[in-house]
């Protein structure tokens, strides 16, 4: 499984449940802050506000 995430979110508790569960995971880090995260979508606006 891969777990996107990003710094300075509430992930803790996703993370604890995945471990608890005994289930494998990749984490993979997201840049929420860049306007390209979401290609197509209105991402960009709302970071820029």
């Amino acid at each position: 499984m891969k777990l996107h995430w990003a710094p300075q979110t509430r992930l803790q508790r996703t993370i604890r449940m995945l471990e608890e569960a005994g289930v494998e995971y990749e984490m993979e880090p997201v840049d929420i802050r860049a306007a390209d995260v979401m290609p197509g979508s209105n991402a960009a606006i709302r970071v820029s506000r």
